[in-house]
């Protein structure tokens, strides 16, 4: 694999970290780089460490792909490890490559969601305005997220589906 030169600058320690600045606006930041560098992935100092952005779904299949798990063990793990800690990037073995593989499924472009997002939302959207009772958000929310979440990511349909994820998850959370 040939090194490419990452778009940006890493700056000066405290002086030149441009936290602040994501976290004021990260969407704007992004975005303002990606115009700045006509690159979606660049570098910058974040939380006072040399970081690079990765900003698009294939940058981030790449990442997760086989042929990067020597860089990510020999060069990235190093760098990044302080900021991130233990997570599935930075594993490797069998069960990592079924990871990074299951993981890689979920960065396809939103246009491929918005079905699976309009017939889960829409039902409960249309609802609210015709209910006499008080509407009980969290809850409802906290269902449809459920809903879709396991759509989106475990690709497990239904409203049994969720009851049960959800019990088994409060009797995990409050032991």
């Amino acid at each position: 694999m040939t090194a490419m030169k990452v778009p940006g600058t890493i700056g000066y320690p405290v002086i030149g970290d441009k936290s602040m600045e994501f976290l004021r606006n990260p969407s704007s930041f992004i975005q303002s780089r990606i115009e700045q560098h006509s690159s979606r992935i660049f570098q910058c100092r974040f939380l006072n460490n040399p970081t690079i952005f990765v900003c698009s779904a294939q940058g981030v299949k790449t990442l997760l792909s086989q042929d990067m798990i020597e860089d990510i063990e020999h060069g990235y793990k190093s760098i990044l490890h302080r900021l991130y800690g233990d997570n599935i990037v930075f594993e490797n073995g069998l069960d990592s490559i079924e990871l990074h593989h299951c993981l890689t499924n979920c960065f396809k472009d939103v246009e491929n969601y918005t079905e699976t997002v309009t017939l889960l939302c829409e039902p409960l959207l249309s609802s609210l305005h015709s209910r006499s009772a008080p509407v009980p958000v969290y809850s409802e929310f906290k269902k449809l997220m459920t809903r879709l979440c396991l759509k989106l990511f475990l690709d497990i349909e239904g409203e049994e589906a969720s009851d049960e994820v959800t019990e088994l998850a409060t009797q995990h959370w409050h032991g």
